[in-house]
């Protein structure tokens, strides 16, 4: 699974900061186990920090989950993680894109390919989103997205008309960044487990349907 995560202007540095710190419970001993009990006994995470047409950093390499030490030592580094791109614009189309590469170009095989985006604005320059999910779905690969509400309540419908795609796509929601930490961990079990979308639960946006306000 690759992360990517939005840093641009409208991401606002004071609201991310509790995201960040939310985000270490993502990795607690329930979605590890979820992770040891999959197909491979194991999964592989990356994080990956986006703005502009030309800002997209690999904050943390691929990094394989196959024991509890893993994944302590996984948070840390989500802990200890500075900003690595300046503010900017929404190329969410070239981000994509670059995670799309990155999952490309993972060195071992994998039963899934996720690219997970989490951010709170739309695509305001660069790449025209729609033709890249599609190229990449072609190959194989899932994206899923968890919409931060705070700036565009409607978001989700965004990410759920223009972003997501593949196997299972969805998208969950977080009202704001104090909400990201447990909409991350939500989201994160859904993918390790592949709930059938039958299973999906209320906050959860499924393949391209839009939830009932």
């Amino acid at each position: 699974t690759s992360r990517t995560a939005d840093t641009s202007a409208d991401a606002a540095e004071p609201e991310r900061r509790p995201a960040k710190r939310n985000a270490l419970s993502a990795l607690d001993p329930e979605i590890v186990e979820a992770a040891l009990a999959g197909p491979n006994g194991k999964i592989a995470l990356a994080v990956m920090q986006w703005s502009s047409e030309n800002s997209q950093i690999l904050s943390i390499p691929w990094t394989v989950i196959d024991r509890p030490q893993a994944a302590v030592q996984f948070s840390a580094q989500l802990s200890t993680m500075a900003r690595q791109t300046a503010d900017g614009a929404t190329a969410l189309g070239d981000a994509l894109s670059k995670a799309g590469a990155y999952v490309q170009s993972a060195p071992f095989d994998a039963f899934r390919r996720v690219i997970d985006v989490s951010g709170d604005g739309r695509k305001n320059t660069g790449s025209v989103v729609p033709p890249v999910r599609d190229a990449l779905v072609e190959r194989g690969i899932t994206i899923n997205a968890l919409a931060i509400l705070n700036e565009d309540a409607e978001l989700d419908q965004y990410y759920a008309q223009e972003v997501i795609g593949g196997i299972g796509s969805f998208v969950v929601i977080a009202n704001d960044y104090q909400g990201y930490g447990k909409a991350i961990r939500k989201k994160l079990l859904r993918e390790i487990r592949f709930v059938p979308v039958s299973e999906v639960e209320p906050d959860l946006v499924p393949g391209r349907k839009i939830r009932d306000s």
